[in-house]
């Protein structure tokens, strides 16, 4: 069965200093009910804005996308199903959780905003919560955060204050999980310079630093000692670690990947 096809899908946007951007053209896809299936791709070839799209959070221009044989989106019969109707996860490049919820209830927020019976759903998200522990598995929890949890940030109090409240949830929960063998840790990500969210940031950045668009990139760079943005594998090769048992006697720590920025 196939459980998401898209067919003939077109985003486009429309920017003051571009005009109108194809982000998304004319695209074809099917994934079948079990697949695993990746997206390769350079920065702004249009991966984030396609997953967006399945998923609810971003309105194609054209087409139609389907779902377990159910279309959620058609712009030809006027048809666009909102994102808490899909059944789709969705995990974002920058996480959230609310500290003065339990782990289970981070677990399932997500799942009261779906207005049906979910019984099982339920049981199995608070299954999840407990699993590790009712069953004595030691594993490892980890926080994907930023350097802005470690130094302030200027004109960015309230993304600063979020990233310090996450090492503190960090910290809290590696006491909490200790006895049972489960570590907790956050990564302390430097400035991905070329994700889709930080190009996204760079009108923005440029008009706060009074400089010209094409500028930011360079300004950014010249701030970290080893020349060079924090790239995704640098964070992958530190994820890597963490993830596996030579990490075992480190918890609640917050690893800075930041080429030197942050010390």
């Amino acid at each position: 069965m196939d459980q998401i096809v898209l067919n003939h899908v077109t985003k486009q946007f429309t920017t003051k200093t571009l005009g109108t951007v194809t982000a998304v053209n004319d695209f074809n896809l099917t994934i079948k009910e079990g697949e695993c299936f990746s997206f390769l791709g350079p920065s702004g070839c249009g991966k984030t804005t396609t997953l967006r799209m399945i998923a609810g959070l971003e309105t194609p221009t054209s087409g139609r996308i389907t779902i377990d044989g159910v279309p959620v989106f058609d712009s030809q019969r006027g048809i666009n199903v909102s994102a808490n109707k899909r059944k789709v996860g969705f995990l974002f490049q920058n996480y959230a959780l609310w500290p003065n919820m339990t782990v289970y209830q981070n677990i399932s927020f997500g799942l009261t905003n779906i207005k049906e019976e979910m019984d099982e759903i339920d049981f199995d998200a608070r299954a999840a919560a407990r699993i590790m522990i009712d069953n004595g598995i030691k594993g490892r929890i980890i926080q994907i955060n930023s350097k802005s949890g470690c130094v302030g940030s200027k004109y960015n109090a309230g993304y600063s204050a979020s990233k310090f409240g996450g090492v503190g949830l960090t910290q809290s929960m590696a006491l909490d999980l200790a006895e049972h063998g489960i570590t907790v840790n956050s990564l302390m990500l430097g400035n991905l310079l070329y994700s889709d969210m930080f190009q996204s940031l760079i009108p923005s950045y440029a008009k706060k630093l009074g400089i010209p668009e094409d500028q930011v990139v360079q300004t950014y760079i010249d701030k970290v000692p080893l020349k060079r943005g924090c790239e995704f594998q640098d964070v992958a090769n530190v994820l890597d670690f963490y993830a596996s048992e030579k990490a075992s006697y480190c918890t609640g720590q917050s690893i800075k990947i930041t080429g030197g920025q942050v010390m």
